[in-house]
Order: structure tokens, then sequence, then C-alpha cells
């Protein structure tokens, strides 16, 4: 369970990178969509982890597509309207 820990240190020093920069604007649902991805990539880590130790291999693969590749969808959208909407920095 210490990876859960670590998961979350780093996503909450994502969270307070992105909401710190004034160069960054977020709209209300750009919060709504990262957290979608991030329990899309947390629910594909954990069901791929909790398959492997049941050693139910062909389960934990399609558990890990299934929801390891909205997760990526979603985290490729939130990034691509992150860089687009970035204001210029005086200086």
């Amino acid at each position: 369970m210490f990876w859960v820990f670590v998961i979350g240190i780093a996503v909450g020093i994502g969270i307070h990178y992105l909401v710190s920069r004034p160069a960054v604007q977020l709209a209300w649902y750009d919060y709504v969509l990262m957290a979608l991805s991030l329990v899309f990539a947390y629910l594909a880590i954990q069901n791929f982890i909790a398959s492997l130790n049941e050693l139910e291999s062909t389960a934990a693969w399609i558990l890990l597509a299934a929801f390891g590749i909205p997760a990526l969808v979603f985290m490729g959208i939130e990034a691509a309207r992150i860089t687009r909407n970035r204001t210029p920095s005086a200086g």
C-alpha cells in the first residue's frame, strides 16, 4: 500500500503545480477530466496488481487495457488543453 501513498503525493504535487501557476488557465471541466483520468489510472493499476496476485494474468491485461486506455486518452486531452490554454509569461 506504500505505492498508493507515493502516487497520492505525486498527484498532489502535480495539482499544486497547475493551480499555483498564473500562466495556466483551467476551466471547471478540466478539474473533472483530471479527476476522472486519475480514477481510471488508479483503477487500472489496482486491478492489474490484484489480478496478477491472484494468478489471473489474462484478466490483468484485459483490465489494464479497459481502464488504462481511457485514462491515457483523458490525460492526453487534458495535457493538450493545458498546453494550448497557457498564456505567455512576462519576462
